[in-house]
């Protein structure tokens, strides 16, 4: 090969990339090669990429489709885990060198997972199911998730997409720390729909809507009661419209409370009043309740009842 065309060669993999990741040139001076006259003075050097390159992206999960799951690991050892209505931001650390490939996960609040992965070919992913605080399983059980890449984030069904059983939504905005949205089945007999249809007209705090321009007022709805966003990780309005979509949510009244929670139940409701009487009273020293189980307007506590998970 002549010197011109080595010249030639090195010089399209710069300009193209096309020979790999070009690692830094090195000068030559090889003790065994020394000897040699040699016409190049730096020799450039493929190192590749990194190990852990090649779990850069965004992985959908194939084990549990209708939860929209997804996790994303990002340069500098960020992450983010994503549901249909969810989302969580940490850092991860995966350890290439051990095998199988060790995988530490940190939401924050204590969660912390240690676990394992798989990398089978350059479009799937396995991760060893595993709760915070456990030690690390050393083999992948029937419970591993599957992954698979997505060129794009995996995001939640938007509203306007979602297949509604509600024909019509009944909007209650008759008190301060809730709004109140009841779904109009498809298909209700006639004379019942006027009947719905003269009470709302009896009532100034109500109103009702056809599922479209109910898609439409979301966020008119959200800027109209939420005072505070308690679950910020949490797309309560997309959950609030899928529950009212769903057919087990259909005529069910849900609330979206002032602190972006959502409610059912009368106790739900009453929770709603009274802390926002409380923060309202004493903004400063309002404290939100941290754990999920003791929060009756928490989303997650209602969200699977239509599926919304």
């Amino acid at each position: 090969m002549t010197k011109n065309l080595c010249a030639f060669v090195v010089l399209f993999c710069l300009l193209t990339s096309g020979c790999g990741s070009i690692g830094k040139s090195t000068a030559w001076n090889d003790d065994a090669a020394a000897g040699m006259d040699s016409a190049s003075e730096y020799v450039v050097v493929d190192q590749g990429e990194p190990a852990d390159q090649e779990l850069l992206g965004t992985w959908v999960s194939q084990t549990d489709t209708g939860s929209g799951f997804s996790v994303t690991f990002s340069a500098g050892g960020t992450m983010k885990m994503s549901t249909r209505f969810e989302e969580h931001l940490g850092t991860y650390q995966a350890d290439f060198s051990k095998t199988p490939i060790h995988l530490d996960m940190d939401l924050g609040q204590n969660d912390r997972v240690k676990t394992i992965l798989k990398l089978v070919g350059d479009e799937r992913l396995i991760i060893a199911n595993n709760n915070p605080g456990e030690p690390r399983p050393q083999s992948f059980s029937s419970k591993a998730i599957e992954f698979t890449r997505s060129i794009e984030s995996a995001s939640s069904q938007s509203a306007a997409d979602m297949d509604s059983a509600s024909e019509y939504v009944v909007v209650d905005q008759g008190e301060p720390a809730f709004i109140v949205f009841t779904g109009i089945p498809k298909g209700i007999d006639p004379k019942q729909l006027e009947e719905i249809q003269r009470k709302v007209a009896d009532r100034e705090t109500l109103t009702m809507v056809p599922w479209p321009q109910f898609v439409e007022q979301l966020d008119e709805y959200a800027r109209l009661v939420i005072l505070r966003k308690d679950y910020p990780h949490i797309r309560t309005m997309e959950g609030i419209a899928c529950l009212v979509a769903s057919k087990q949510g259909a005529g069910a009244p849900w609330g979206l409370t002032w602190n972006g929670g959502i409610a059912l139940t009368f106790n739900d409701y009453q929770h709603a009043r009274r802390t926002y009487e409380s923060y309202k009273a004493a903004p400063a020293s309002y404290q939100p309740i941290r754990d999920p189980r003791r929060d009756p307007v928490h989303p997650n506590g209602h969200l699977p009842f239509g599926g919304c998970y």
